[in-house]
């Protein structure tokens, strides 16, 4: 999902997305951080949120503390060789 480009239509998204196809969590996709209204699906749906934080680390740990019942997983930070 991307927070903006989707807003407004994520629980209908996601709602859609685990009972047609049995998904198992929601990918922050893009630049776009979480939003509360993806915080509040997987919340509800029981999901986690996949996202990369690309140097917004604050975000994630606002959420986090106003969604404790949300894993978030952040992936480790891609090296440069």
């Amino acid at each position: 999902m991307h927070a903006r480009r989707d807003a407004g239509r994520i629980f209908d998204m996601a709602r859609h997305a685990v009972l047609a196809y049995t998904f198992r969590g929601i990918k922050a996709h893009g630049h776009a951080m979480p939003t509360r209204e993806v915080c509040e699906t997987a919340r509800r749906f029981g999901l986690p949120v996949l996202t990369d934080v690309v140097g917004q680390a604050a975000v994630v740990e606002m959420l986090a503390s106003e969604y404790p019942g949300v894993n978030f997983i952040i992936p480790p930070a891609r090296q440069l060789s």
